[in-house]
């Protein structure tokens, strides 16, 4: 695992796995700023090759790991984070050598590391979505609150409808959240800031002067 800054200059990476054949294959970036990484590994426990999930912090240092499979072979495909803050891990599973394989989804209980780390703070009482400055000049930030956690997917499309930028799309705790909008190679004009929950649905108008 290798961490870059923006202009793609390393700030850490860190090896993780044994002897075997072990590596990985998805992951998301969390509301902590922490990952979890699927993958499969072959160096533990029954040598057959398993799903293998790994938790880091935003440093890379593993906080937790934990091995999905028994007697199977698991090709693990994809991560996603289900609305309690548990996971899904999707993928291959051949239960004999020659035999043929089939789809395997597993889903886990919420993240412990996640759980001990929500903040005790008042929640909002309802979703909103704003931005500040605005109108703007190169960037601005959009700023959401949140009453309950779960998926976020927050988007800036120009006034046709086309998706100019994705800024989030992954399982956000409830509290309010702030990201920059970089608009400085966009020409000028209005966009659309839209933000979209399980339950919400809202668009925040921003203007781009030169």
């Amino acid at each position: 695992m290798i961490r870059t800054d923006g202009s793609g200059n390393e700030l850490w990476s860190r090896t993780y796995g044994g002897d075997g054949n072990d590596g990985a294959a998805a992951g998301r970036i969390l509301s902590d700023e922490g990952l979890v990484i699927g993958g499969g590994a072959q160096s533990f426990e029954s040598g057959n090759r398993d799903y293998w999930l790994l938790r880091l912090n935003a440093n890379g240092d593993s906080l937790w790991s934990r091995l999905y499979g028994g007697d199977f072979n698991q090709v693990l495909w994809t991560v996603a984070v289900t609305a309690d803050g548990g996971y899904y891990l999707g993928g291959r599973g051949v239960p004999s050598e020659g035999a043929s394989s089939d789809w395997c989804l597993i889903r886990t209980g919420p993240d412990p590391v996640s759980a001990q780390n929500l903040p005790h703070i008042s929640l909002p009482g309802n979703c909103s979505l704003a931005a500040f400055p605005n109108p703007f000049n190169a960037s601005t930030t959009l700023r959401y609150q949140m009453p309950r956690s779960g998926i976020v997917q927050l988007a800036v499309y120009d006034i046709t409808g086309r998706l100019v930028s994705v800024i989030t799309d992954q399982y956000t705790l409830a509290g309010t959240h702030s990201v920059r909008f970089d608009g400085s190679i966009l020409p000028s004009g209005v966009f659309l800031a839209r933000l979209r929950t399980a339950e919400w649905n809202l668009t925040q108008k921003l203007l781009l002067v030169r």
